[in-house]
């Protein structure tokens, strides 16, 4: 199976936007004309583990009309315990978005060193399926300008940790639950104008040359715009797009990349972006296994199979995740056509993987 980062939403995002539990507000002002989503984590209480840890790497946000941006994970915040967050939310970043509607959220962290701590004892935790496309948070969110949206996830815990037994003892497992509580905008207030791609684009680096300025990347010789990085058209970026709203997103099928985290689908091999799997994000057709890109900017299942199925790869899957060459369930906001098409504790619903009422 192709190596992908863990997509723990759940966990994560069990808050991946949240202002409560004492969080501040504080950040970054969007430029003029655009909107802000600030992307908090917090947590409930789970009885059954003394702490939960688990290292995000990065959270994706859908905006009508304007496909995926990425918003960086702030720094110090990577490796986390959930079980902290009961008290306070820990602020993971900000994104300023073009005026609009955020139709989806997806968390990711890292496959693996997820742990959970038990009578004392740390115990490897197994984040499944989820690394491939994400848990997906469903809204819609206005984002507006000068305005900071915020959305309060609350995580299950006592519903997202289980324990299996195995051929070799017991394994300790996180279905991540995720429901969303409630939405708040609040006035900010915008900061210059942003309208311009950044100092260092098209300067020569590398072999001795002077480096990139900061969030720039060196490709073949020269500076171009990375993740996020304010832009005015593709070849500012080293994904080669130019995002609605004038940042760099991440490449397409085939686009550059130097991990995961450049590529749209989420797979780097090689240093060159994979397909998207089902519900993965997606531009166009080209994007996708499929060949089909919905209308919500997610890939088309085409003739990926549920639990069970013969696959040679995860995009082969509804669920994403293909394991000693047979589809496993997917998680929370995984495509499905049956029940037995979900990981335990969810249900198909209108063919999306959710949890039990």
């Amino acid at each position: 199976m192709r190596s992908r980062r863990d997509v723990l939403l759940g966990s994560i995002l069990a808050g991946a936007m949240a202002l409560g539990c004492g969080a501040s507000s504080t950040g970054p002002l969007p430029p003029s004309g655009q909107g802000q989503l600030s992307v908090l984590l917090v947590d409930a209480p789970t009885p059954v583990a003394d702490e939960i840890w688990v290292t995000v790497t990065q959270v994706r946000v859908h905006v009508a009309g304007g496909g995926w941006q990425v918003i960086p994970v702030a720094a110090g915040t990577g490796r986390v315990d959930l079980l902290k967050l009961q008290k306070s939310a820990l602020p993971l970043g900000f994104a300023n978005l073009p005026p609009g509607t955020v139709t989806q959220v997806r968390l990711l962290v890292e496959k693996d060193g997820n742990e959970v701590k038990v009578g004392g004892q740390y115990l490897p935790l197994k984040v499944p399926s989820g690394f491939e496309s994400g848990i997906k948070i469903h809204g819609p969110w206005k984002v507006t300008a000068c305005n900071r949206t915020t959305v309060t996830l609350d995580f299950d815990g006592k519903k997202s940790i289980w324990l299996h037994p195995t051929g070799a003892g017991e394994e300790w497992v996180l279905r991540p639950v995720i429901r969303v509580r409630k939405t708040d905008q609040e006035a900010v207030g915008c900061d210059g104008d942003g309208s311009g791609p950044g100092s260092g684009i098209g300067a020569p680096c590398g072999a001795g040359g002077p480096a990139c300025t900061e969030g720039l990347v060196c490709v073949q010789g020269t500076c171009e715009g990375g993740l996020g990085t304010a832009c005015q058209q593709g070849p500012d970026c080293f994904s080669g797009v130019c995002e609605a709203g004038g940042h760099c997103g991440p490449s397409g099928t085939g686009g550059f990349c130097g991990g995961p985290a450049d590529c749209l689908s989420g797979d780097c091999a090689s240093g060159a972006c994979l397909a998207s799997g089902p519900a993965e994000p997606c531009r166009s057709g080209a994007d996708c296994a499929s060949g089909s890109c919905g209308s919500e900017g997610s890939c088309d299942p085409g003739s990926a199979g549920g639990t069970g199925q013969t696959c040679g790869s995860s995009v082969s899957c509804l669920s994403n995740d293909c394991t000693a060459g047979s589809c496993e369930p997917g998680n929370q906001g995984s495509i499905c056509s049956a029940p037995a098409d979900c990981q335990a504790g969810m249900t198909c619903l209108q063919g999306s993987c959710e949890p039990m009422p």
